[in-house]
């Protein structure tokens, strides 16, 4: 794992909760929330740990839940 620069914890992926709230994201547990079900996709697919895969995947989560204001 480390050989390939997987990521371990929410500090490893490619971006964090400051890029959430730009996209509109409530300040708070949600953003927790989003990171740690962003973390699990990138576990099990290195490839998105980059920022627009994951803003994008982030996007769509918000769509289908209340993490927008």
């Amino acid at each position: 794992i480390l050989l390939e620069e997987q990521p371990l914890g929410i500090k490893d992926l490619a971006i964090n909760g400051y890029d959430l709230m730009d996209i509109g994201m409530k300040q708070g547990k949600e953003i927790g929330n989003m990171l740690n079900m962003l973390l699990e996709a990138v576990l099990e697919d290195s490839s998105l740990n980059n920022k627009n895969s994951l803003l994008e995947m982030a996007r769509f989560q918000c769509l289908k839940g209340v993490y927008f204001y």
